[in-house]
């Protein structure tokens, strides 16, 4: 079992808590009552909080 993250169309990352699977992490996002357009598992949440952190901040750089 791995903590799962999600990943809001706001561009929000989510701790979901500890899950089975897919299907599961699903469920509680649900019922968390948020919109998620993906999940993610722990082992590569720091990949991808890299990646977000970066593309935001070229994308500040641009907007200057």
């Amino acid at each position: 079992m791995s903590k799962w993250y999600g990943i809001s169309h706001e561009g929000d990352m989510y701790c979901l808590g500890k899950c089975k699977n897919v299907q599961e992490a699903n469920e509680v996002a649900d019922d968390m009552g948020i919109d998620i357009i993906s999940l993610i598992p722990q082992e590569q949440a720091e990949t991808w909080a890299k990646f977000i952190f970066e593309t935001i901040h070229e994308k500040e750089e641009e907007d200057e």
